[in-house]
């Protein structure tokens, strides 16, 4: 069971790092890098499901703090993500909306002229 929750441990660890890599991709508009962390973390989530047999991942974390830790932080930085994303989905929402508006008072222009 030691074992398990040192390999739950260093998983969560690797999530958490491409979690704070994907703030960093949000930021800066790396719409590809961000994928690729998707991938990775699909990865991760696979190799902690093989591991996670019945309540093995309930009571690693129940009985490690670390590994609470990290969980919690990982859900604080993916919140933030999300979040992060919607924005930026809502942005770009916002700009083809407007781009849209324009071509078609465009149209109506040249129809006009």
């Amino acid at each position: 069971m030691k074992t398990d929750a040192n390999k739950l441990i260093a998983l969560y660890k690797k999530m958490l790092d491409i979690a704070a890599k994907e703030q960093k991709e949000i930021a800066e508009n790396n719409l590809d890098k961000i994928e690729r962390c998707y991938s990775l973390k699909i990865d991760i989530i696979r190799e902690i499901d093989e591991i996670n047999n019945g309540e093995s991942l309930i009571y690693s974390s129940e009985k490690n703090d670390e590994l609470a830790l990290l969980i919690k932080q990982i859900i604080v930085i993916n919140k933030a993500n999300a979040e992060a994303l919607s924005k930026k989905r809502n942005e770009i929402m916002s700009e083809l909306s407007t781009v849209q508006k324009r071509k078609t008072a465009f149209r109506a222009y040249e129809t006009c002229a």
